[in-house]
């Protein structure tokens, strides 16, 4: 007895996937969605781990020292251990960079009821 061919009901799970193609208005809307979230602000070192910082120091000659220095809100003076030393502490002391997080205080990341948070929501809830 021949068996009789059923479609799979593979084909229709494909069907409905949703693909990113890259496309320029999923960029902006990328790109909107970051700028509602706050996530485009970085700190003044530029680099998330004290290894990171230590390891771009190293490659930096003494006026990139003295820049970062500056960025990071430093007077830059000293010798280069000094200003390392200065720079590395200024890291660990700042919010967001080196400083841990405190846990004790949440802060929502947009107010539902602004028009922003609103269409953050709605940005959010459309899988971005």
């Amino acid at each position: 007895m021949a068996r009789k061919k059923t479609k799979s009901k593979t084909k229709n799970k494909l069907e409905s996937l949703a693909v990113t193609d890259g496309q320029e208005q999923d960029v902006q809307r990328i790109k909107e969605l970051e700028s509602l979230m706050g996530l485009g602000h970085t700190n003044p070192f530029g680099v998330s781990t004290a290894a990171e910082l230590e390891q771009k120091m190293d490659q930096m000659n003494m006026s990139d020292l003295q820049a970062l220095a500056v960025r990071a809100g430093l007077f830059p003076s000293g010798s280069r251990l000094t200003l390392k030393n200065k720079i590395l502490k200024q890291f660990h002391s700042t919010p967001g960079a080196g400083a841990g997080v405190d846990v004790g205080y949440t802060k929502p990341i947009a107010d539902p009821d602004t028009p922003g948070g609103k269409n953050l929501i709605k940005l959010m809830n459309e899988g971005l």
